[in-house]
């Protein structure tokens, strides 16, 4: 998430790999440490992996955004004393110069799959203060994770998030994301087991940027919050080997449809693109694919240690 060293789509977790700092949609950082704190010094190699769209994409209600992937096994040197911290997940973003200079200084949509020392759990309304938990078993969660200005922070910023219930998910389960804004322009951010009853999903309501701690902020019908990045992200922290990682990697899908093309093709849509690349000789390998029909758009990224790539 953030976690800032990157950007994309975020707190001591960091922002990761596609934020201000990159075009594309997630959010790159130090995990457990506080947002007003900088982050460790980076490592010999980067071992994370994102991948975004080019540009921004459109939103309105009628415009789904969606993801599915398989929870691989947990990393084979993980225990609960190390310090592998793991964050997987699709997100999208919405940041300006616009809304930082109203207060806000970054928005990311991030329900993620968990594993180590992760910000897990808010304290909720009036001001969504994020918690910090250690989880030892692969878990999900629906996270609006934003931040506001504050010059008196060493980083300008302070983190806060509205969360979800955190599910227990294990190897071999299939999860969805999902963001969609309503006709009353309200954001909805589900995560849950792919055919599972919606009273068992994770789930935020945005009913408000920044959740309404930003006084100046115009609500989400504004053009200020008119197009969103998007992207996904393996956001692994303190991966020294190959054993640190999911041994099996991981196959991503995230589709965009457009439910209210009215039969028009959609000209928007354009190929995603691998936005950070990881550079450790361990790292997994990967494979990356974009397809389209006229109302929608779906990419797969394929992440594996096995060769070739199918």
């Amino acid at each position: 998430m953030l976690r800032f060293t990157l950007a994309a789509a975020v707190l001591g977790r960091c922002l990761s790999a596609y934020s201000s700092r990159h075009d594309s949609g997630g959010f790159e950082g130090a995990a457990g440490w506080p947002s007003e704190v900088a982050g460790p010094p980076p490592p010999p190699c980067r071992a994370g992996l994102c991948a975004g769209a080019p540009g921004r994409f459109p939103t309105a209600p009628g415009i789904v955004f969606s993801s599915e992937y398989n929870i691989p096994k947990i990393p084979s040197a993980y225990g609960p004393k190390t310090q592998l911290t793991d964050y997987l997940y699709f997100n999208i973003v919405f940041d300006s110069a616009e809304a930082q200079a109203l207060g806000g200084h970054f928005n990311q949509f991030v329900p993620q799959l968990m594993l180590g020392s992760c910000l897990t759990n808010s304290t909720g309304p009036p001001r969504y203060n994020p918690i910090f938990t250690r989880v030892n078993s692969w878990k999900i969660g629906a996270q609006y994770f934003f931040a506001l200005v504050n010059h008196s922070s060493q980083s300008n910023w302070t983190g806060h998030a509205a969360t979800g219930k955190l599910i227990d998910v294990k190897p071999g389960d299939k999860v969805f994301t999902k963001f969609e804004l309503s006709a009353k322009h309200v954001w909805t951010l589900s995560m849950g087991l792919v055919g599972s009853a919606p009273d068992t999903h994770s789930v935020v309501e945005a009913t408000a940027p920044f959740m309404g701690l930003a006084p100046k902020m115009p609500t989400w019908d504004s053009p200020l919050f008119n197009t969103t990045r998007a992207g996904v992200c393996w956001e692994v922290y303190n991966v020294k080997n190959a054993g640190d990682f999911p041994s099996d990697g991981m196959n991503m899908s995230v589709t965009t449809k457009d439910t209210d093309a009215e039969g028009k093709p959609v000209s928007w849509f354009k190929p995603w693109t691998i936005g950070e690349a990881p550079t450790c000789s361990f790292s997994p390998k990967y494979k990356l694919k974009t397809t389209k029909t006229s109302d929608e758009q779906t990419m797969t990224l394929n992440i594996s240690f096995a060769t070739p790539l199918k």
